[in-house]
């Protein structure tokens, strides 16, 4: 019964504690006492706040439109000098619509979730063939033998087509 309460209404303790009649004190005792009771408590609450979170990123990522009020202080007159008197009171002065347009990243995130078989988080690759390292391995190697024969003699000033080469 306490889940069922807690995940269809996230009840706190103390209103947990006024469905079944006793004080807030002793529902924090039977969780401690009884851990199926305390279970039973975190997991509803957890339904509850998850479905929460679920309609509100369902709405964001469809989009929606809400209808805000603003609300403000109206003038009450003016005194004889000619100062404006503002009413203590709140006043609804206008309602205004706003549209929230459907987010793309959230919609990834609720369908990535929701079906991740279809809408999976990442992508795959997959690379097939071969690759040859011992042959690029044994031509660098080479080509490493060749520059380093050619600029052995160069680091110790020698000739090179009948020039004089000086080692910097």
């Amino acid at each position: 019964m306490a889940r069922r309460i807690c995940a269809e209404a996230g009840f706190s303790q103390a209103k947990l504690a006024k469905v079944f009649g006793v004080s807030k004190s002793t529902v924090s005792k039977w969780k401690s006492e009884h851990g199926d009771f305390a279970r039973a408590v975190t997991e509803g609450v957890d339904v509850f706040n998850c479905t929460k979170v679920e309609k509100s990123l369902l709405k964001r990522a469809l989009g929606l439109r809400v209808t805000e009020k603003v609300f403000g202080r109206l003038d009450a007159g003016e005194t004889e000098s000619g100062e404006k008197i503002v009413s203590d009171e709140l006043h609804l002065l206008k309602k205004v619509q706003r549209a929230y347009p459907p987010d793309t990243r959230a919609c990834n995130l609720f369908l990535s979730r929701r079906d991740p078989e279809r809408w999976p988080d990442k992508q795959q690759l997959e690379m097939t063939g071969s690759l040859n390292v011992t042959n690029k391995a044994a031509a660098l190697s080479e080509f490493l033998d060749e520059i380093d024969g050619t600029t052995k003699g160069i680091e110790h000033g020698a000739q090179v087509e009948g020039q004089d080469v000086e080692a910097e």
